[in-house]
């Protein structure tokens, strides 16, 4: 039977989840919490009943938050995220929300789990709600707690450079990083250096992975070699903090940068997927991306 979606004028249906009011998309594989109140947050994504790997409100940051970035990150980077949104369509394994505005900006999510799959698409609309001219890029942050790694691969040419970004404000070298022919891996929660740690990658492939034993959820979004992109081009980047304990770590992708005149808008789409994988013999970033990859291939 076809799903038709229903409009809602209000949002007094709204369940409580981790603090924040918001509903649960469901399909047969997957479940996902949508937060929007009073910020919006996807704070779950999850098999039925199981439990979650994004971060919960015990870390500074959880679930996936918004953000935009001009060619750099600015303080109002955070602000158009951190907002409260409303229903403009649900359905019971999607919905489409308007974010409330901020800095002459405003977001409108469409939020969907696959039938069949334990995927949830993120569709995003940026508009230029101002009155000026923008340069901006769409920015998605992932937050998990420090008790699992994340791994971001190269390229996938043989020949592919293995290309990286790191901040001045990272100390060098760490000892967390491991670094493959095809792929970085950061070991969260152990030795670091400083009290943050932020490395980007431009990747083609356009994924970053959280694991934890052998689960893992990866984040993509497709990458446009000919655009330009913010802070020296890296698309998913890796961030740790241990500024508070227990800390947090984040798989953030980043869109195209693209400049709006008032009234248009640029859109970004990220996938998340839970996926189980075999343990491979090596812990080294090439052998966790292989596996990554394998586990990753449509079932036959």
């Amino acid at each position: 039977m076809t799903e038709t979606p229903a409009t809602f004028g209000s949002d007094s249906d709204l369940e409580l989840h981790d603090g924040f009011q918001g509903l649960w998309l469901r399909t047969g594989v997957a479940e996902a919490f949508v937060a929007l109140e009073p910020v919006f947050r996807i704070l779950a994504l999850r098999s039925p009943g199981g439990s979650s790997l994004l971060a919960d409100s015990a870390s500074e940051q959880c679930g996936l938050r918004l953000a935009f970035m001009e060619p750099e990150q600015t303080s109002e980077s955070f602000r158009v995220g951190e907002q409260p949104a409303r229903i403009i369509e649900r359905a019971e394994a999607r919905v489409r929300v308007r974010l409330a505005r901020a800095c002459g900006l405003r977001y409108e999510a469409a939020i969907s789990l696959e039938p069949g799959r334990p995927v949830l698409r993120l569709d995003c609309r940026l508009v230029n709600v101002g009155t000026r001219y923008r340069r901006v890029a769409c920015w998605s942050l992932l937050s998990f707690r420090r008790d699992g790694a994340i791994l971001v691969p190269f390229g996938d040419a043989s020949d592919a450079p293995s290309r990286f970004v790191r901040p001045s404000w990272t100390e060098w070298p760490q000892p967390g990083l491991a670094f493959g022919e095809k792929a970085l891996l950061a070991s969260l929660g152990g030795a670091m250096r400083g009290d943050f740690l932020k490395v980007g990658v431009i990747t083609e492939p356009g994924w970053g992975a959280f694991l934890r034993s052998t689960e893992a959820l990866v984040s993509h979004a497709p990458f446009d070699p000919a655009a330009s992109y913010p802070e020296g081009g890296a698309n998913v980047t890796f961030f740790e903090s241990r500024e508070r304990n227990p800390g947090w770590a984040e798989c953030e992708c980043v869109g195209p940068l693209r400049r709006l005149a008032p009234g248009e808008e640029t859109r970004f789409s990220e996938s998340l997927e839970l996926i189980t994988f075999p343990q491979p013999l090596s812990a080294e970033p090439d052998a966790l991306r292989a596996a990554i990859d394998l586990a990753r291939l449509p079932k036959v």
